[in-house]
Formats: structure tokens, C-alpha cells, sequence
């Protein structure tokens, strides 16, 4: 797997995650304000 670390996996997986939620978060607010 990479080579990556469990930790270092995780936190990718975190950081995914809530990139994930602002983008959708950032497409909830154009919608509201079109």
C-alpha cells in the first residue's frame, strides 16, 4: 500500500473527507443563492 504508514492513511482518509464536505457544503450555498 505506498508504503504509507497506518496514521499517515488515516489522515489522508480525514482530509478527504472534509474536502469532500466543504465542496458539497460550497454547492449547497450556490444553489441557495442562484
Amino acid at each position: 500500500m505506498l508504503g504509507l504508514t497506518e496514521r499517515q492513511i488515516k489522515i489522508w482518509f480525514q482530509n478527504r473527507r472534509m474536502k469532500k464536505k466543504k465542496e458539497e457544503k460550497a454547492r449547497e450555498e450556490h444553489r441557495n443563492n442562484s
